[in-house]
């Protein structure tokens, strides 16, 4: 894969972005939309091949082979919160570039790129943290699961968040009579209920299938469930959240109102305090005396196996 991406590189390359987005509030440009869409696509491309390259080498770096791709998707994909975080950035990024391009014209992105970033920064505010427990066989079917789910519950519960705070501006927009400028429009508030509602539900389904997972690999990993394990603890009282805040948003629909914002706001709060009680806890993690220099610098071996792909790029040139 190409060499020389980093962390660094992806994060301007998004700021760049966002602040294209953001000038919407002060420069009309009529080549703004095809632009944004066009960079927002080539940071996501490096922010895939930075990821991937780093999957490659911690897979490398824990066995010493190369792997094939697909073992690599089941078994490396989540190796620690690192890549659990960048990964789920990535799929953000792609939310925000999807919909940019069904909507060129809605400030969408101005909303969204601040989330990205968010989690690309916690990512590297984590980056130092132990690998998860990769060691029971019996769990290469439930462990991709479980992180696929989290990661799916957590960035629907960010998409929420985004359009909860659009539905909040655009209605007191309406109520206000206050006209946004022409290049910075907003989604209708049917959209944005709809969208809320959407995130509700799938975030509720997502991290419901991450409990479950969760305790079958519980389950194989022990012969037993400790329920009050940290990880089973707030994942258990998010999901118990979650299913309320869908009632009451269902109740409140049939009613003809909405509370989706209001509702996707709390669920953002909850589930943004769950991860970071989470990523200071031990959760799936390896104990730090049986992982020894693997867990020490995961970063460090993804540059020596970049660093090393260029050397030999340079050899046969």
């Amino acid at each position: 894969m190409l060499t020389g991406v980093t962390v660094s590189l992806v994060l301007l390359g998004y700021v760049i972005v966002l602040a294209l987005e953001l000038s919407r509030l002060y420069i009309r440009l009529p080549w703004r939309a095809p632009v944004v869409i066009m960079l927002a696509s080539i940071c996501w491309l490096l922010h895939a091949v930075y990821l991937w390259n780093l999957l490659i080498a911690a897979r490398l770096s824990a066995t010493g082979v190369d792997q094939p791709s697909g073992s690599l998707l089941a078994q490396g994909m989540y190796t620690t919160l690192f890549s659990w975080s960048l990964l789920a950035a990535l799929i953000l990024a792609l939310a925000y570039i999807l919909l940019a391009v069904r909507r060129p014209t809605n400030a969408i992105g101005s909303f969204l790129l601040p989330l990205v970033l968010g989690m690309i920064l916690g990512a590297v505010a984590v980056r130092s943290g132990q690998p998860f427990d990769r060691s029971e066989v019996d769990g290469a079917l439930w462990r991709p699961v479980h992180g696929g789910a989290l990661i799916v519950g957590t960035v629907a519960l960010f998409l929420g968040f985004a359009a909860a705070l659009m539905n909040l501006l655009q209605e007191y927009r309406l109520k206000t009579k206050r006209p946004l400028t022409k290049e910075w429009r907003l989604p209708s508030l049917e959209y944005l209920h709809t969208m809320g509602r959407s995130c509700l539900v799938v975030s509720t389904i997502a991290i419901a299938m991450g409990l479950v997972s969760g305790v079958v690999l519980n389950i194989q990993r022990n012969g037993s469930i400790n329920w009050l394990e940290s990880g089973i603890v707030f994942c258990a009282g998010l999901l118990i959240w979650l299913i309320v805040a869908s009632v009451l948003e269902w109740e409140a629909a049939r009613r003809g109102t909405s509370w989706s914002a209001y509702l996707n706001i709390a669920s953002f709060a909850i589930v943004l305090i769950a991860l970071i009680l989470v990523f200071s806890t031990p959760h799936g993690r390896s104990p730090i005396d049986t992982v020894g220099k693997t867990t020490s610098s995961i970063e460090s071996h993804a540059e020596t196996f970049i660093a090393r792909n260029s050397a030999v790029g340079r050899s046969l040139q």
